[in-house]
């Protein structure tokens, strides 16, 4: 088996390179994948564009009642799922451009 060992690494650099320093004092939250659960590591997922609040909401009442690590979102829902998820350990994540890059380079900035 071929070993890919230096294109992840050089991969890597060019992508750090691109990106420029992190930046200092950010608080970034941990999900919650180290433990024996197999729930604790899903994304648990609602990305349809038609999807409605009362679907986000019910999408957050499983991953809380599931221990899921997290809820991943359209844009437009994440204040919605952050409420929901208020004052827990799931965390919320979102897409950008989903699908197919069809947002403005502004919106996705």
């Amino acid at each position: 088996m071929a070993d890919y060992s230096a294109l992840v690494a050089g991969a890597q650099r060019q992508v750090n390179d691109a990106l420029g320093p992190e930046p200092g004092g950010v608080d970034r939250p941990r999900a919650k994948r180290d433990g024996p659960s197999l729930a604790n590591r899903i994304d648990h997922t609602l990305l349809h564009a038609d999807a409605t609040q009362a679907e986000i909401e019910e999408l957050c009442e499983e991953a809380l009642s599931h221990g899921f690590a997290s809820v991943c979102v359209n844009t437009r829902w994440v204040p919605t799922a952050a409420d929901a998820l208020a004052d827990s350990e799931v965390l919320v994540c979102t897409v950008v451009g989903f699908p197919l890059g069809a947002m403005t380079r502004r919106a996705k900035a």
